[in-house]
């Protein structure tokens, strides 16, 4: 089952609390939605998700994250421009099963959040794009990252051509 909210600003934590008890849903798309702290917590309870798209939904922070390892179904997470820091990465870092994390605009995560996300077993795909919190070092985690496919790094942040240069002479040793 698949639901789309985009841009709904009239849902309330009402309406997420019933999306929350569906037994079947497995892709939710409510990017740039209303969905706060609270709201997401409830989503935390829908055991069968597997997509997530809480993009540019201003009213999500660290906070909100907290159930989030709870989702342990879940392979994508789109979360674009969200107020959030390390302590949502740290619990992102617990989801088994992710492959693919779009944290595009968060600038509250920093290197040590990079470090917490080098633990997901199954990452193919990171965007990074305007985390401009992350820098040259944030590389060596990535490195590390045993699955990972494709990385989107910041054009105006930290990170450099001599890291960039770092992190692939790191990727290719045998």
């Amino acid at each position: 089952e698949k639901l789309g909210i985009p841009s709904c600003s009239n849902v309330n934590e009402k309406g997420i609390k019933f999306i929350s008890l569906s037994r079947s849903l497995r892709t939710f798309q409510a990017s740039g939605a209303n969905i706060t702290d609270a709201g997401l917590r409830m989503l935390s309870s829908c055991k069968t998700l597997e997509e997530l798209n809480i993009s540019n939904c201003e009213n999500l922070s660290d906070k909100g994250f907290d159930q989030i390892p709870n989702l342990i179904r879940l392979s994508m997470l789109e979360m674009s421009r969200a107020a959030v820091s390390d302590a949502a990465m740290e619990r992102i870092s617990r989801l088994p099963h992710l492959e693919h994390l779009d944290i595009d605009g968060c600038v509250g995560i920093s290197n040590a959040g990079i470090k917490h996300l080098a633990m997901l077993p199954c990452l193919e795909y990171l965007y990074l794009s305007d985390c401009t919190g992350i820098d040259d070092d944030c590389l060596l985690h990535i490195a590390s990252m045993p699955c990972l496919r494709q990385v989107t790094l910041p054009a105006d942040a930290g990170v450099t051509t001599g890291g960039t240069t770092k992190y692939f002479a790191s990727s290719f040793h045998a």
